[in-house]
């Protein structure tokens, strides 16, 4: 017979699961291996119960309906694993990671370390997702505005890969262009460090003064709004509070 707590903890995954089209998986239902990853599972009941308070608080930023629209072409869900210390498999270090996301067949899969993520790791890994549901939107949509080729036109000299490897001094010309060294890494690394900070009380020093990442937000906030339905959704959403 479940505790009282484990009870309450369940109902509550149902309904946030059912309110936000989401499945967030916990304890003994979250997975512990994933390709390339190992995650720890968490049974900590009070644990699990802080981490979905910072699930829900991030959720609530993101306009009713949302996360359904992710659900596109095969994906039929989008899953959310609350782990413990996350460790890359696939190198020859012992990295542990804070949170990544992955597609896995039908499903898009984030995992997250509850002891280290905060709302702005799940607006950052949300961002990969859109950038999965606007690359297939661009590919079956003639006239979608999202492109790689357009967002670096923003870097000047940046013409990267999809790798996870980065120098300053390859692919940089102009600081100003990027939030951090991490955003250099490649294109939708940069644009998930623009939206996460676009999410955040502390974003504004980021923004202020930032022609470029301007340019950068302006564009993909408007290529989010093309791309998906905005039916109710506000005239303002968080990601577009820094905009001018």
């Amino acid at each position: 017979t479940p505790s009282e707590l484990e009870a309450q903890i369940q109902q509550r995954v149902a309904d946030m699961e059912s309110e936000y089209g989401l499945n967030i998986l916990v304890g003994e239902d979250s997975q512990h291996y994933f390709y390339y990853f190992e995650a720890e599972v968490v049974t900590e009941l009070s644990d699990i119960s802080d981490a979905l308070d910072t699930l829900e608080d991030a959720l609530e930023n993101y306009p009713e309906g949302f996360f359904y629209q992710l659900r596109y072409g095969d994906v039929k869900r989008t899953e959310i694993h609350l782990m413990g210390t996350l460790t890359a498999t696939n190198s020859e270090y012992t990295d542990t990671y804070e949170a990544f996301v992955q597609d896995c067949y039908d499903c898009h899969v984030m995992v997250v370390d509850i002891f280290l993520t905060d709302e702005s790791t799940y607006y950052h890994e949300f961002s990969h997702i859109i950038d999965s549901y606007l690359e297939w939107d661009a590919a079956n949509r003639d006239g979608a505005l999202f492109s790689d080729e357009t967002w670096c036109g923003f870097n000047p000299g940046w013409f990267p890969g999809y790798t996870y490897s980065y120098s300053w001094e390859q692919y940089v010309e102009d600081y100003s262009c990027f939030v951090d060294s991490y955003s250099t890494i490649n294109p939708t690394e940069d644009r998930a460090r623009v939206l996460e900070y676009a999410m955040v009380d502390y974003g504004q020093w980021t923004f202020e003064d930032a022609d470029v990442l301007l340019e950068k937000l302006d564009y993909y906030c408007r290529c989010i709004r093309e791309a998906f339905d905005t039916t109710g959704w506000p005239e303002t959403v968080l990601w577009e509070q820094y905009l001018p």
